[in-house]
C-alpha cells in the first residue's frame, strides 16, 4: 500500500496536481485471486478490489490509496490554516515546513506516518492562535 499512498498522495500535492485518475478496479491475464498465474514475464495482476459472487473485497492497494487521499486532505487543511492564521512563530514554522516538503525529497524517502504527524502538530499549534 505504501507505493499507492506515496504516489497518489503527497507527491501529487507537491507537483501541484489537482487529482489522479486511476483506470481500473482490477486487470490481469488470469485469475485476480492468484498472484502467480501471470502469463507475461513477471507482471502480477493489478487489483484494487477482488471480485466475489456477492460483491467485492478490498485489496491492500486501495488502503494505500485511501491514506493518500487523507494525506492530501491534511495538507490542504494545513495550507488553509496557514492562510487564515495571524503572523506568529507557529505560522512561520508551518510555512517553512510546507515549503520544505515542496522543495526537498522527504516525500519520496521519509515515513509518511511521520510526515502526517508533523502536519497534525502544525495544525494543532495553529489552532491555538
Amino acid at each position: 500500500p505504501e507505493i499507492w499512498r506515496r504516489n497518489y498522495g503527497l507527491l501529487l500535492w507537491r507537483e501541484n496536481f489537482d487529482g489522479a485518475a486511476t483506470w481500473m478496479d482490477y486487470t490481469g491475464t488470469g485469475n485476480p485471486w492468484n498472484d502467480f498465474d501471470f502469463k507475461q514475464a513477471n507482471y502480477r495482476d493489478q487489483v484494487f478490489f477482488y471480485p466475489t459472487d456477492t460483491g467485492i473485497i478490498d485489496a491492500i492497494a486501495i488502503k494505500g490509496y485511501r491514506e493518500a487521499v487523507d494525506d492530501v486532505r491534511y495538507m490542504t487543511t494545513l495550507e488553509k490554516a496557514i492562510e487564515s492564521a495571524p503572523p506568529s512563530p507557529d505560522r512561520s514554522a508551518a510555512e517553512r515546513f510546507v515549503a520544505g516538503l515542496k522543495s526537498n525529497d522527504r516525500i519520496r524517502s521519509d515515513d509518511l506516518h511521520t510526515i502526517r504527524a508533523e502536519i497534525i502538530e502544525h495544525l494543532l499549534r495553529l489552532k491555538r492562535l
